[in-house]
């Protein structure tokens, strides 16, 4: 017998310089980010979809010896092999150890004949990726469909070139996806520069607005100084980390007087409440069961409320002036597949009580005060 191993799910690595082996792995190579332990002095990178790589500090682990047990390196099998591969190491005269705390995955760990410790892990590391590097060219695609989502994507773009307005200026947008709202923004005047986590869609945006100074990097950590831009733009993002951190952010890197527009999920909106209370936590405890379709977002937070909102960006020096439900859904998930639930959209989205009421998307126009936030 042998073990069904489909590839190399995990690496781990100790460097000396967790600041410079990011700046090589990040930076140069182009491999995002996925995950950030800072108790640990440890950062973790995807080498594509199926191999994620962990960058250490040097520390003991619980096995004793140079870094202990996380230096080590990862299989992937399927979780229905994974008892038989346990057998399978038994029976070579090993002594695995099984560890079964993973909330949705099992792993054993054996060491070779140099002491190498190796991982058998059922962990689909594809997980780690951001959502939308894995869905980049589908979700691009998707803002010319006569759907639902197409139609509040289209809106959402629409209502944030308007809040922002005409240049001349510098601009900053946050998660620029693949680059639409970016290059609509630059037609309006402005000098743009734009930042996303997921590599594959800052591919399609600099296919779609050449020559545009885009960076990978997280809302959390913008790589600019202090004061660089008249404008600020965050649509559609802020619900994948930490809130009030990317906020800071966005404050900080804006001038004094400068404009922000940021843009979240309306949680008051009714399919929104469906979806995040029902649809999706259903959802995933039906696919762990039963894998099928397309993967959920695993790192979508809770949408704030508008005071909720309101006290974090005043928190952080930025004044609220302007509030905008659009992007109308009428008909709950999955119900808004349906072939009329386009049509339904669009006829709420025409009625400014209707869009109030059925906005999905809340945008929010504030500025940064020069005497209260300097």
């Amino acid at each position: 017998m042998t073990i069904p191993v489909t590839g190399v799910s995990e690496l781990v690595l100790e460097v000396d310089d967790l600041r410079a082996a990011e700046r090589f792995y990040s930076g140069v190579l182009g491999l995002p980010v996925v995950e950030r332990w800072a108790e640990r002095k440890a950062i973790w990178v995807m080498a594509g979809d199926r191999t994620r790589i962990g960058l250490w500090r040097p520390q003991v682990g619980i096995a004793g010896g140079r870094g202990g047990e996380h230096v080590h390196f990862a299989l992937q099998v399927a979780d229905d092999a994974f008892d038989a591969a346990v057998a399978r190491l038994r029976d070579a005269g090993l002594d695995p150890y099984v560890q079964d705390r993973r909330r949705d995955s099992r792993s054993v760990y054996v060491d070779d004949p140099d002491g190498n410790c190796v991982e058998l892990w059922t962990k689909d590391v594809a997980d780690y990726l951001p959502h939308f590097d894995r869905e980049a060219a589908r979700w691009d695609a998707s803002y010319d469909a006569r759907t639902t989502r197409g139609h509040w994507q289209r809106a959402r773009l629409e209502a944030a070139v308007r809040l922002v307005g005409d240049g001349p200026g510098s601009l900053l947008e946050v998660g620029v996806g693949s680059g639409r709202l970016l290059a609509r923004l630059a037609e309006r005047g402005w000098d743009v520069a734009g930042v996303d986590a997921a590599p594959r869609m800052l591919e399609l945006a600099r296919g779609r607005a050449p020559g545009v100074r885009l960076e990978a990097a997280r809302a959390e950590e913008l790589p600019f100084e202090d004061e660089s831009f008249d404008a600020v733009v965050a649509v559609g993002v802020l619900e994948y980390g930490d809130l009030e951190a990317a906020l800071r952010e966005l404050a900080r890197v804006l001038r004094p007087g400068g404009r922000a527009v940021v843009g979240v999920r309306n949680s008051a909106a009714p399919t929104v409440v469906w979806s995040s209370r029902v649809m999706h936590p259903l959802a995933r405890r039906v696919k762990r069961v039963a894998p099928f379709g397309r993967r959920l977002p695993s790192s979508t937070r809770r949408a704030p409320s508008l005071p909720e909102l309101s006290r974090l960006l005043e928190r952080v020096g930025l004044h609220v002036e302007r509030v905008e439900n659009v992007g109308s859904a009428v008909l709950p998930d999955p119900l808004d597949r349906l072939p009329f639930a386009h049509g339904a959209a669009r006829l709420a989205e025409a009625s400014p009580g209707l869009r109030t009421f059925f906005g999905t998307q809340r945008l929010i126009l504030a500025h940064n005060d020069l005497q209260e936030a300097r």
